[in-house]
């Protein structure tokens, strides 16, 4: 159970139109100037801190942003429980499979621009996957058709993560090991079998990672940069 104890500290993040926070470039400003409700904001942090005083969460952080301003930013309850130490509202947060959702929105917005296409074939930005095999029990064999973008962004990709089978691919996913960058991973999944068609099978796995690589493709920056980017410029 202990890869789940980050769960010991929480953040709910309310964003209406993303924007980064004030310490990353976004002004505060008065509730009402920003189109917000002095009271309805109090209720919000009524809901918030019964969610502390519950004991439903040791601690979380609430921000509120409309067109580029931070009307609200509050932090409750405590960032440790063994510490008694306050959340305060720049805390940092690992957000682990979370940012599946962040990854798959810079890539809808990029779709919704005409970069990237949902059917488009995932070796048109990634070339090193025009040649992927799937793995069956009377050997490899070419996929039925193509892996798409929107394989990747269902998890029917045929990429899988080594962890939750005991599948022959599965194995040779737990040998591969991860790479520190994007594009050194995704050449990796890109020599592994697939473990079913893409289309056919849903397999939670590293798609999403994929996903992440062709932002960066499509939008010539790192997936941390490009994410910010996007969401920046649609929250104008």
């Amino acid at each position: 159970m202990a890869r789940f104890t980050w769960f010991r500290s929480c953040a709910v993040l309310v964003v209406i139109l993303a924007g980064r926070v004030e310490s990353q470039g976004l002004p505060l400003a008065p509730p009402g100037k920003a189109g917000f409700s002095a009271a309805g904001l109090a209720r919000l942090d009524s809901a918030m801190q019964a969610y502390v005083t519950s004991g439903k969460l040791p601690g979380l952080v609430v921000a509120v942003a409309k067109a580029g301003r931070l009307a609200h930013w509050k932090a409750f309850g405590l960032r440790s429980v063994e510490a008694k130490a306050p959340m305060e509202p720049n805390d940092l947060f690992r957000i682990y499979s979370m940012t599946k959702p962040i990854t798959s929105a810079a890539a809808m917005i990029l779709v919704d621009e005409g970069k990237i296409g949902l059917d488009d074939p995932v070796a048109r930005y990634l070339p090193e996957f025009g040649d992927v095999k799937v793995w069956t029990r009377d050997g490899l064999v070419s996929p039925r058709r193509p892996m798409t973008v929107r394989d990747l962004l269902r998890h029917t990709s045929g990429l899988t993560y080594g962890l939750f089978a005991e599948t022959p691919v599965d194995s040779l996913y737990r040998k591969m090991g991860e790479s520190a960058n994007l594009a050194d991973q995704t050449i990796k999944l890109a020599r592994m079998p697939l473990v079913g068609q893409p289309g056919e099978v849903w397999t939670y796995s590293y798609s999403t990672d994929v996903v992440g690589r062709i932002v960066e493709v499509v939008s010539g920056q790192s997936l941390d940069r490009s994410s910010r980017s996007e969401s920046s410029s649609h929250s104008r």
